[in-house]
């Protein structure tokens, strides 16, 4: 009876996992995300453990031919594969927070050990009851040094957690901050399955806990997709149109300003280098404009060249110095010469009080069209050069 309740629980867990698989993203836009590909192995890794988590239930105390090989095979498989989601996580979330693929690479021989040590204790124990032993009617019991195992895969989740920790201390942007707490919820769940079915060895909740840390992840990042512009990372037009709403009605400081944001002769750098090079200058563009502004502004690219930036200052003082910032940061990065094209900007600024009354298309009409004399300004500068 117990053991069919648990086969229950693992096949509700499988189905969970699988209709993650089959939903996650848009299979073509995500061909080439690396992060996107590392949630998809942790996806399959937790189906992995769930099916032969359900496969350990229905053969344990099974007398049939083969019955006793089985076991041992599915144990192992069921333990090697635990610090192996761990480690999975491990690189997720590094990769996610960092985007430096050739730094995890470096490391990765180290990262290894643990499910390298896990591997050899699991073929002992097939031997010798170290980590575990099937005894002779076919049934799983833990090993005296059940412990050292679960201590191995832990060492993953120690290392992520720190990471991420670290990585909140230096960042302090709100947006990033919220990234790096979604991730902590992954192995809160687990942690807490694991910590009970360590301490009762009836209880097998693990990898089911794991699964709905994922689905709460799964919809953290579909929505993300929903509301990031998929080559920039900021936030796109969708957003930005329910964001200025809420800001509309929501204001704190004195001032709220609209920068509407152009760049330059963004044309020529697409028909003079390519398309990807665009792209580059598109990236290059949104990261100066992180770069540039205070962290609790909000950014967004509406659409081709076109970015705005959302904020609330004490004073128009303050505002004009922000503009002042964001042309330093190009002029800073077209003086250090590291690509083969110039960035420049044409901002149009509209600025209202607590007490003004715009609507967002009156705020936006303003901008937009400051920005388009701006840009006007800029091309008679550039032809009587």
């Amino acid at each position: 009876m117990k053991n069919a309740m648990y086969v229950a629980v693992d096949g509700i867990g499988i189905v969970l996992v699988f209709l993650m698989l089959i939903n996650f993203g848009t299979r073509d836009a995500k061909k080439n995300d690396t992060a996107d590909k590392l949630f998809d192995t942790l996806l399959i890794v937790n189906m992995s453990l769930l099916v032969s988590d359900l496969l350990l239930w229905i053969i344990n105390g099974a007398e049939f031919r083969f019955s006793h090989f089985l076991n041992n095979t599915f144990t192992c498989i069921y333990y090697i594969m635990h610090p192996v989601i761990c480690f999975t996580w491990l690189i997720y979330c590094e990769y996610k927070i960092y985007s430096d693929a050739e730094k995890i690479k470096k490391k990765l021989p180290v990262y290894f050990l643990p499910i390298i040590i896990t591997v050899i204790l699991t073929f002992i124990s097939c031997r010798k009851p170290f980590l575990f032993w099937i005894d002779d009617n076919n049934f799983y019991h833990r090993g005296k040094c059940f412990i050292l195992f679960f201590c191995l895969s832990f060492i993953y989740i120690a290392h992520t957690i720190i990471i991420i920790h670290y990585a909140l201390i230096r960042n302090r942007r709100s947006e990033f901050r919220r990234k790096c707490k979604v991730l902590l919820i992954y192995p809160l769940f687990p942690f807490i399955g694991g910590i009970i079915q360590t301490l009762l060895p009836d209880v097998a909740i693990l990898w089911v806990c794991s699964a709905i840390a994922l689905l709460i992840l799964f919809f953290h990042l579909q929505n993300t997709k929903i509301t990031k512009d998929a080559l920039t990372g900021v936030n796109n037009r969708r957003c930005f149109e329910s964001f200025i709403e809420f800001k509309l009605d929501n204001r704190k400081l004195q001032y709220l300003f609209l920068f509407m944001i152009d760049i330059d002769k963004f044309k020529l750098i697409n028909d003079r280098y390519g398309h990807l090079t665009g792209d580059d200058a598109l990236k290059n563009t949104s990261s100066l404009l992180i770069r540039s502004v205070c962290r609790s502004d909000f950014i967004a690219r509406i659409g081709g060249d076109e970015f705005v930036i959302i904020g609330e200052r004490e004073t128009k003082t303050d505002i004009l110095e922000t503009i002042n910032e964001i042309n330093s940061q190009f002029r800073i990065f077209n003086d250090e010469g590291t690509t083969k094209y110039k960035l420049s900007l044409s901002i149009g600024c509209c600025i209202i009080t607590k007490d003004d009354c715009l609507s967002a298309d009156e705020l936006i009409s303003a901008a937009d069209s400051r920005m388009y004399d701006e840009k006007q300004k800029h091309h008679k500068d550039s032809a009587s050069r």
